[in-house]
């Protein structure tokens, strides 16, 4: 008897995939998600869509760091910050909103509400998130500073979907924000939203 319920076990534990093989789905899964939403990006929200591209990609990888580790690397943080900052000083202050008002707008949609949430209740909302979404909100700025307040609507059903689904009481926000955007930049590509900061 001992010896079928440890062939059972064995079987079940072998055919369950390890945490490289969830890891390798993953990154193919978030490589052509990535994809996709980067040609979109191209070919609808010129000249911007370099300098968003270039943000998103840092924050992809520290998507994953915090789906894996619980925490969003500050470097990289940074890093998707830097397009987004060089954009802004070649800024020609030209259409309806420049490129400058859009990632301010953008980057305090986003990032207020998680601040304040930080500032209420540290141990719920950690500001490793909050730093993320004003970089990521400053990215969304470029384009419609409005598509925040959906990232930041869809972000949250995302998490709290995930978290259900997989009955955790925390879970990280960071890939959820990120999912959140690439889905409303698509979105917004398909039904022919214009770019706000450049006209």
């Amino acid at each position: 008897m001992t010896a079928r319920n440890d062939r059972a076990i064995m079987f079940t534990t072998t055919a369950q995939p390890t945490g490289s093989t969830r890891l390798l789905i993953t990154a193919g899964v978030g490589a052509a998600t990535t994809t996709v939403t980067a040609v979109v990006i191209v070919v609808r929200f010129l000249p911007v869509s370099l300098a968003v591209i270039a943000a998103l990609l840092p924050l992809i990888a520290a998507a994953l760091v915090d789906a894996a580790e619980r925490r969003l690397p500050n470097g990289l943080v940074v890093l998707s910050a830097v397009p987004v900052s060089a954009l802004c000083l070649l800024d020609p202050f030209v259409g309806r909103l420049t490129a400058i008002e859009g990632a301010v707008s953008g980057a305090l949609l986003l990032a207020v509400p998680l601040l304040a949430l930080h500032l209420i209740a540290p141990a719920s909302m950690g500001f490793g998130d909050v730093k993320a979404a004003a970089s990521l909100g400053a990215t969304l700025g470029l384009i419609q500073p409005d598509l925040s307040l959906w990232t930041l609507c869809l972000a949250s059903a995302i998490t709290a979907a995930w978290g259900i689904a997989r009955r955790q009481q925390y879970v990280a926000l960071g890939p959820g924000l990120v999912v959140a955007a690439m889905a409303v930049l698509v979105v917004g590509a398909c039904t022919g939203i214009q770019v706000a900061a450049w006209r």
